[in-house]
């Protein structure tokens, strides 16, 4: 583990242009927001895919884990170099013909890289690299996942880290599988063998003891192997039935 992967860097929201640089040349990219420790960046794709595995399968092609990045601001001439590696790969709900991928930095931006970006960063606080999301609650729902994949297991017992209006993040322990591809390797590994053993459309079951609070059917848009929790994998999924007013109130989210 990096020596500032268990601090927190607060994330601002910065749309600018940027650069991944790979051995096939330079990638454009646009940057979502940024903190000291991280850079969250979205692509424009050829081939939109709602399949995370697919979309990981393509970024896996075209992108290595370890990535090269030149950070830019559109008023500015000056651009921050910088290196890091891939560890969350998604595909937005908000849009789409992209991809979102979340870059864990080598070493923290400084104040004179804040300063080029136009930027002031807070600082660093411990404990996990945290941003700031809502609205969503942080209750530890006991969270069942089950796939129809063939040769699956019937049911993938996880932890629910976020619950939001249009999506959850859940936690699933790595040392629950017995594939080195999602205990080792890229993010974009890991997103490729997860598709291709469970799927990418799961049902789900969100319980409080014995109280079952919602039940459907999700799909997977985004894989991240946490750096601060090298234990777990963490993936994104959306609803793909609309939670309705009573389902909102029982997992203690407002209404939009």
């Amino acid at each position: 583990m990096r020596s500032h992967a268990r601090r927190r860097a607060t994330r601002l929201r910065f749309e600018a242009p940027a650069l991944v640089v790979t051995a096939a040349g330079p990638v454009r990219a646009r940057i979502r927001d940024v903190s000291r420790l991280g850079v969250g960046l979205r692509l424009s794709t050829r081939h939109p895919s709602l399949d995370l595995g697919r979309t990981a399968s393509s970024v896996r092609a075209a992108i290595p884990g370890a990535v090269d990045l030149m950070l830019c601001h559109t008023e500015r001439p000056a651009a921050v170099e910088c290196a890091g590696r891939v560890t969350r790969i998604g595909v937005p709900l908000d849009v789409r013909g992209a991809i979102d991928l979340g870059v864990s930095l080598d070493a923290p931006l400084s104040d004179a890289d804040a300063a080029a970006l136009g930027l002031v960063f807070p600082p660093l606080a411990e404990d996990g690299d945290t941003p700031a999301r809502a609205p969503a609650t942080t209750w530890a729902f006991h969270t069942i996942l089950t796939s129809s994949a063939r040769g699956a297991r019937s049911s993938l017992p996880c932890k629910a880290a976020r619950v939001g209006p249009e999506s959850l993040r859940v936690r699933v322990p790595r040392a629950s599988f017995d594939g080195v591809g999602l205990l080792a390797g890229s993010v974009a590994d890991a997103a490729v063998e997860f598709s291709e053993r469970f799927g990418t459309r799961l049902g789900l079951k969100l319980r409080d003891g014995e109280r079952e609070h919602w039940s459907g059917p999700v799909r997977v848009c985004s894989v991240g192997l946490p750096e601060d929790r090298p234990q777990d994998m963490e993936l994104e999924l959306a609803y793909e039935r609309r939670l309705d007013a009573a389902a909102l109130k029982g997992l203690g989210i407002k209404p939009r």
